[in-house]
This record gives C-alpha cells, sequence and structure tokens, in this order.
C-alpha cells in the first residue's frame, strides 16, 4: 500500500487545527504519516497538535521559528516517508474518503501527480466572488484524462488564457511522488505555490498526470487568510522573482508550444506583479528598479550569460514591463535590451 506523508503547516492556527487534524483522522485509508510543522506559533497551537501526537503514533509535531508556509513544508519534506507527498494547510480539511479515491486514480493509472478539486468554504460572505470560484477550476479536458505533466501544464495555460481560470498552483490540490521529486523545495515566502507547482510539472515534463472531478478538500477562505493580507513593496518583487526564477525553465523544454506557455506563464506573473505595483499608488517601486533588479538576478543565476530562448524570454518580460510605464524607448531600457543580446552565448 502506498504510503501517503501529509504535510501540515501552521502558524496561531488554534481555530482551525483540531478540524484539520480530525479530518484525516476520519479518512477511510489509513497508511499515512501526518507531520505538522509549527511555525513559530504563539497561541496553542502546539498543545493541540501535541494532543494528536500523543493519540496517534501517525502524528508527528516538529517545532520551527516563524519562517513562512515555503520553509514549514521544506521542513516536512526533509522528514518525509511516504511515497507521495500531500499538503495541508492548518485552515483546511480533507473530504471523508479523499486518500482513499486518490491512491486508487493514482494506482489505476501509475500516476506521479493526482490533480483534484476543491469545496470552498467562506467564512464571510463579503470574500464570495466568481473569480474566486472559478480559479480552483481546471480544465475540462483534463478531467480523469491521464497524459504528460508537459501536456497537462499546456493544456492549463491554454484554457487560462481562453476562459481566465484553469491553472490552480496550490499546492494543496494535488498529491505527488516524493521520490521523484525529492529535490523539489520552496523558495519564496510568499506566492510559494506559483513556483512550486509550474517547476513540478516542467522539471520532469513526461511525468504521468491527471486531474479528478471529485472534490476531495474543503479550503477555508476567511478575513485573517494570507491571500487577504495588504500589499507592500515585498510582494511585487517576489511576484516578480518568482517569474525570473522560471524563466531558465525555458533551456530544457523543447516543444515550442510549451515554451510558448511558460512565455504566457511569465507574462501573467509579471502583469500580476505590475497590477499590485500600481495599487500602492505613492509607494509604487519605480519601474526601472523593477526591471534592474530582474535582469541583475537572472545574470546572478545564469553565470553572466544567456541562452537565445532565455534572452528572448527575459526582453519579453522586460517589455512588458517598459510598455505598461511607456519607457520603452528611453535610452535605460534600449540599453538593458542590448546588454543582453550581448550576453548570449
Amino acid at each position: 500500500m502506498e504510503k501517503i506523508s501529509i504535510i501540515v503547516s501552521a502558524y496561531n492556527a488554534k481555530k482551525h487545527l483540531h478540524a484539520c487534524l480530525s479530518s484525516v483522522l476520519n479518512q477511510t485509508y489509513d497508511n499515512y504519516e501526518v507531520i505538522i510543522i509549527n511555525d513559530g506559533s504563539t497561541d496553542t497551537t502546539e498543545q493541540i497538535g501535541n494532543e494528536f501526537v500523543h493519540a496517534n503514533d501517525k502524528f508527528t509535531l516538529i517545532n520551527i521559528e516563524n519562517g513562512g508556509p515555503g520553509k514549514a513544508r521544506n521542513k516536512g519534506l526533509d522528514i518525509a516517508q511516504g511515497d507521495y507527498i500531500l499538503f495541508l494547510d492548518s485552515d483546511d480539511r480533507l473530504v471523508p474518503g479523499c486518500l482513499e479515491t486518490a491512491v486508487k486514480a493514482i494506482k489505476k493509472n501509475n500516476l506521479d501527480i493526482i490533480f483534484f478539486h476543491t469545496r470552498l468554504e467562506y467564512t464571510c460572505a463579503s470574500l464570495r466572488n466568481n473569480d474566486v470560484d472559478n480559479y480552483y477550476r481546471y480544465p475540462v479536458e483534463t478531467i480523469n484524462s491521464p497524459t504528460t505533466a508537459e501536456r497537462f501544464y499546456r493544456q492549463c495555460i491554454m484554457s487560462l488564457c481562453q476562459s481566465g481560470f484553469g491553472y490552480p498552483v496550490v499546492v494543496w490540490g494535488y498529491i505527488f511522488a516524493r521520490q521523484k521529486y525529492q529535490q523539489q523545495r520552496f523558495t519564496q515566502h510568499i506566492y510559494e505555490d506559483e513556483f512550486f507547482t509550474t517547476m513540478l510539472l516542467l522539471s520532469d515534463q513526461d511525468a504521468k498526470v491527471s486531474c479528478l472531478k471529485n472534490k476531495l478538500h474543503i479550503h477555508t477562505l476567511h478575513l485573517a487568510s494570507l491571500t487577504q493580507q495588504p500589499l507592500t513593496q515585498d510582494n511585487i518583487y517576489t511576484m516578480a522573482c518568482v517569474a525570473t526564477e522560471l524563466i531558465p525553465l525555458i533551456n530544457v523544454i523543447e516543444n515550442k508550444k510549451t515554451r510558448h506557455c511558460l512565455a504566457i506563464n511569465i507574462t501573467i506573473l509579471i502583469l500580476s506583479a505590475i497590477n499590485k505595483n500600481d495599487r500602492l499608488l505613492r509607494d509604487a517601486i519605480n519601474p526601472m528598479e523593477l526591471i534592474f533588479s530582474l535582469v541583475q538576478h537572472t545574470l546572478s543565476e545564469q553565470n553572466q550569460t544567456f541562452t537565445t530562448p532565455l534572452a528572448e524570454l527575459i526582453i519579453i518580460v522586460i517589455t512588458t514591463i517598459a510598455d505598461h510605464y511607456q519607457i520603452r524607448e528611453t535610452p535605460e531600457v534600449i540599453n538593458i535590451i542590448k546588454m543582453i543580446h550581448q550576453y548570449k552565448n
């Protein structure tokens, strides 16, 4: 029987953690381990976690200094022993039969990743809107249709372009094979799912993937959610950083359609960063500072050289920012683009 490692990152989660962990205990499939990462909580999160640890040897509690969900999940990945990994946020729950349904699909189709749908619960009526509901929907053509990770990614991105939804990157929306992706880690403290999920799909493009129509997970949306927090400059820089760190994937993708989808994906992330920056008004980041930071980061990661596909993609990113702020014809932007061409190997 396949063992599932369920990694629960928890920060000041006293209101929801008991219900979250109880939803695991109520599963019909019992070959699992639960790794609770207490991310520096100052409430009774540790006490609640210990109650489950003392009552059931499938549960483990690890206490760490606060570092955000990415760091907490990385700690869980470091010690996980299961065949498959499932992330679970402390304010979410698993639907009864979630693990059994997912494992059956994995075994039937020999899957490396199984995606599934989620049921949304709103604690505040003002949070409900169609855009949120649609975000968590996968393209119809991916449902119960095993395919390669590369093709699944293309289907999701094309759906995103055509309908505005189809690529929910949330890491609690799928289960993946631990050994196949044992080097995969989170690299950001916010928007970490954007990087992790895309890397998962494109780091091994031949991996076998499918998506279930079943809603196997319950996601709670409330005013205290991380996604509801006020914007800062850190949000913009981190979102842009996520896009920049995905750019080198272009070097390992041979299929032109997939390269095109990656360019779309990255452009959408940059446009999101721009939109967030505009909302900061007087505190907005100077667009040239944003462009310089992206170019410097990419150069340092690529040892001062660019392949032609990578150079073309970073130029798309620069011109997307420059066009929005109407600075494309300025000497600074023109010189940066010339410099990138000079760094091509």
